[in-house]
C-alpha cells in the first residue's frame, strides 16, 4: 500500500466510520477500519459492528491495490495529531505494520490483513428506490422509541413503510406513538423494522439534501449514494398497525397553537422538573400549564385558537416525552385531547399521541430547621 490523501478529508471519513466500530469486541477485526486502496484513485473505508455497516469513499493517489484493517480509535488519534495538508499511508509488501506519515512526523501501527474483514452485502441497483430527507424524518420519530428496551425489541425500532403514497415511519415506546411522512417519491409495498439507533447513526453522517438509493438484501436495508454506503440490520416480526390505531382516535376538542410559543411556555414550566409530569389545562382560547416538583411549583399560560369541540379540562402527561416531541415539531400545530385523555399533536407531515398519567400528589417539602446552637 502506498496512498496519499488529503488529511482533513481522511480524518472526517475516519471519524464517521469509527462511530460504528465498537470499542470493545471479542473480535479484533470489528474494532478496526478496513482501508482498501484501488488503482482507480479511490480509498474506501469500511466498519461494522454486525448490526450496522458503513463504507465511505474518497479520492486519493494510489500506486497499487491493497487492503488492511487498522484499529479505528488509534487511526482517529493519529490523524488528529498529525499536521500538514496531506497524509501518506504505506506498508512494504505483506508487512503487518502500517506507516501513517504527514510532514516530518509519522506513526507505525500493527494491522490485520484486509481479507479477514466481514463482507458487506449490496442490493441489485435495479431493485432500489430513491429517498431524500432521511435525517429530518428520523428526528421526528427516534425520540419516541425506547432504545434501551431489550425485552421488547420492537420498541427499539422504527417501522419504515414504503407505500404507494411514499415513505412513512412510525415509532413507539409503549406510552406514546409518533408517525411522520417522508419522501413522497419513495413508493413501494414493503415495511420493515430497523433499530432507531442505526437510523440515528445514518442521520448524523448525512444531510437532508442527500439522495440515497435504498434496497434490501433480505436481512439488511441498504442506503447508497456516490461515496457512502450504509447498511442496517432488519428485525424480524410485524409492527403495530399505527394507521389503524390513529384512525380509532376521536378528539373531544382541538386547538391551534404556534409551536415556538408553545415550546417556550412549556419549557419555562417543566424547567423545575424535566423528568416529572406536566399539566395541560384548557379553557376556551386559553392553554395553561403547571409542573410540581418536590420544592417548587411552576405555572404559565398562552393563547390558542379553538378549532373543534369545547376546550375544557386538566390533563397530566410525561414531561420528557412531550418536550422531545415539541423539539422536532415546527409551525402551526393542532393540539387535541381524545378519549381517556390521550394527547394528540399533529402537523401536515407528522402525528403524535401520548397516554395521560395520574395527577401527582406532591407536597412541597419544608426545609429542615437549622440546628440549635450549643
Amino acid at each position: 500500500m502506498n496512498v496519499n490523501a488529503n488529511r482533513l478529508e481522511l480524518l472526517r471519513a475516519v471519524r464517521q466510520a469509527a462511530s460504528v466500530a465498537p470499542n470493545a469486541s471479542p473480535l479484533e477485526v470489528l474494532k478496526g477500519i478496513l482501508l482498501k486502496a484501488e488503482s482507480n484513485g479511490h480509498l474506501y473505508l469500511a466498519t461494522t459492528n454486525l448490526e450496522v455497516a458503513i463504507r465511505i469513499g474518497l479520492p486519493c493517489v494510489s500506486e497499487s491495490e491493497d487492503a488492511v484493517v487498522v484499529n479505528a480509535r488509534l487511526l482517529v488519534g493519529m490523524l488528529e495529531r498529525l499536521g500538514g495538508e496531506s497524509v501518506m499511508l504505506s506498508r512494504n509488501d505483506s508487512s503487518l505494520q502500517l506507516t501513517v506519515k504527514s510532514e516530518n512526523a509519522f506513526y507505525q501501527i500493527p494491522i490485520l490483513g484486509g481479507d479477514c474483514f466481514p463482507q458487506i452485502e449490496m442490493p441489485f441497483p435495479e431493485d432500489t428506490i430513491p429517498v431524500k430527507g432521511l435525517p429530518k424524518m428520523v428526528k421526528r420519530i427516534a425520540f419516541a422509541v425506547d432504545k434501551t428496551n431489550n425485552e421488547k425489541p420492537m420498541l427499539r425500532c422504527v417501522n419504515l413503510m414504503f407505500t404507494k403514497d411514499g415513505l412513512k415511519a412510525a415509532g413507539s415506546d409503549g406510552h406514546c406513538v409518533a408517525t411522520a411522512k417522508g419522501d413522497a417519491n419513495s413508493t413501494g409495498d414493503i415495511a420493515m423494522m430497523v433499530p432507531a439507533a442505526s437510523l440515528g447513526t445514518l442521520a448524523r453522517i448525512s444531510s437532508d439534501k442527500d439522495e440515497f438509493r435504498v434496497g434490501t438484501t433480505g436481512k439488511s436495508i441498504v442506503f447508497m449514494k456516490k461515496d457512502l454506503f450504509f447498511s442496517a440490520r432488519i428485525l424480524d416480526g410485524e409492527y403495530i398497525d399505527t394507521d389503524k390505531l390513529i384512525a380509532r382516535l376521536t378528539n373531544r376538542f382541538t386547538v391551534l397553537a404556534d409551536m415556538e410559543e408553545l415550546r417556550d411556555t412549556l419549557y419555562s414550566t417543566v424547567s423545575i422538573d424535566p423528568d416529572g409530569t406536566l399539566m395541560l389545562g384548557f379553557d376556551g382560547n386559553l392553554l395553561y400549564t403547571r409542573c410540581d416538583s418536590e420544592y417548587a411549583k411552576a405555572v404559565n399560560s398562552m393563547s390558542v385558537i379553538p378549532l373543534t369541540g369545547t376546550p375544557k379540562g386538566e390533563y397530566w402527561y410525561r414531561s420528557r416525552q412531550l418536550m422531545e416531541c415539541l423539539r422536532v415539531t415546527e409551525g402551526m400545530t393542532t393540539i387535541g385531547v381524545a378519549q381517556n385523555g390521550l394527547l394528540t399533536v399533529s402537523t401536515e407531515n407528522s402525528y403524535y399521541f401520548q397516554s395521560p398519567v395520574r395527577a401527582p400528589a406532591t407536597v412541597r417539602k419544608t426545609p429542615d430547621p437549622a440546628p440549635k446552637a450549643a
